[in-house]
């Protein structure tokens, strides 16, 4: 049997080793993209979460998409969050998933308003102490994630 020089398997085993870590590399790439998305979105719910939690108004309003304060007014959401119903001390949301960012129309009572680059998040939820599962959307506004919700009744529009 003839036995190829020792130099040559070895860098045979290195360029191997080569090929394989950058297959690794590059099979992770494209799912680190949603782990960063996922993680920086959970970043994100796990901030608006605390300040369901906590009662904290303000932060949830400072929290929401600007389309969100154009339809209602900020006085109607900082009514409307600060209402008992809008209070839950067991709040707790985890991603599942997070879509790429896409065209999205908030929906109101009154029409829509297009949001250009949002993102559909589908989150396992706690609230009033019960389990279940629900769909929002979030959107960068200044490299910030912002909510949307609904108010109650838009402002009428002008």
């Amino acid at each position: 049997m003839i036995r190829a020089p020792k130099a040559r398997r070895l860098g045979f085993v290195v360029w191997a080793l080569v090929v394989l870590a950058l297959a690794a590399v590059d099979c992770d790439g494209s799912r680190s993209e949603k782990d960063k998305a996922k993680e920086a979105v959970q970043k994100f719910l796990d901030k608006l979460d605390k300040a369901v939690r906590q009662s904290d108004t303000a932060t949830r309003v400072a929290l929401l998409h600007p389309a969100v304060i154009e339809r209602y007014g900020e006085q109607q959401c900082r009514d409307f969050l600060a209402s008992p119903e809008a209070e839950d001390p067991s709040r707790r949301d985890k991603v599942n998933r997070v879509d790429k960012p896409a065209p999205f129309d908030f929906t109101t009572d009154d029409g829509a308003i297009p949001i250009p680059n949002a993102q559909l998040v589908l989150v396992k939820e706690t609230f009033q102490k019960k389990k279940s599962e629900r769909e929002l959307h979030v959107a960068r506004v200044d490299g910030e994630y912002r909510y949307f919700i609904d108010c109650g009744t838009p402002l009428v529009r002008q």
